[in-house]
């Protein structure tokens, strides 16, 4: 009596897990087709404001050797933004270890990277000039303990600080040159 009513029930419930599957599927498949066509119709839009027009590239005149002289002295005269970026490894153990390295590593790139920059260097001229150094800058933590973290978060923030230093010093020379027009 019951057997029939289990095997019974079992049947009817593929039968019905089949057809919501294929809902599923047929939802998805909806939904997908939905997304491609909202993104090319966003394109197409897009392509048709651009057409016609010509983007100019913005050509930025040369520095004056005043205004490098000027940006040169200003990065050298303020405090650098490395005692905000080291802040955390104030925190780190051991304390005063790690703060020493993430300064050091810091100092050194940041002023080296702001006087790049300043003098209207590249990208090419930082990697030449500084990046390639980072480890003979930090190899006064090398044997430091614990050994390989101190040497490895000194070259960290030396790296940070070669784009910070980089970045600010290519805005402050682009401040400086805006400025003289």
């Amino acid at each position: 009596m019951y057997s029939k009513c289990s095997q019974q029930y079992w049947s009817d419930r593929k039968q019905r897990s089949g057809t919501a599957l294929r809902f599923v599927f047929v939802f998805m498949a909806a939904t997908v087709s939905l997304a491609i066509f909202a993104v090319s119709l966003h394109s197409s839009r897009r392509d048709d404001n651009h057409q016609g027009r010509k983007l100019e590239p913005r050509l930025h005149p040369n520095p004056t050797e005043g205004q490098t002289k000027k940006c040169k002295e200003h990065f050298r005269s303020i405090q650098n933004d490395c005692s905000i970026i080291c802040n955390e490894e104030r925190h780190s153990i051991p304390r005063q270890t790690m703060h020493q390295a993430c300064m050091h590593g810091c100092n050194i790139a940041y002023k080296q990277a702001s006087e790049i920059a300043c003098s209207g260097g590249t990208n090419d001229d930082l990697f030449n000039k500084v990046e390639v150094f980072s480890f003979n800058h930090c190899s006064k933590f090398q044997n430091v303990l614990p050994k390989p973290e101190v040497f490895s978060l000194c070259r960290k923030y030396h790296t940070l600080a070669l784009d910070k230093g980089f970045t600010l010093g290519q805005h402050y020379l682009l401040d400086q040159i805006i400025d003289f027009d």
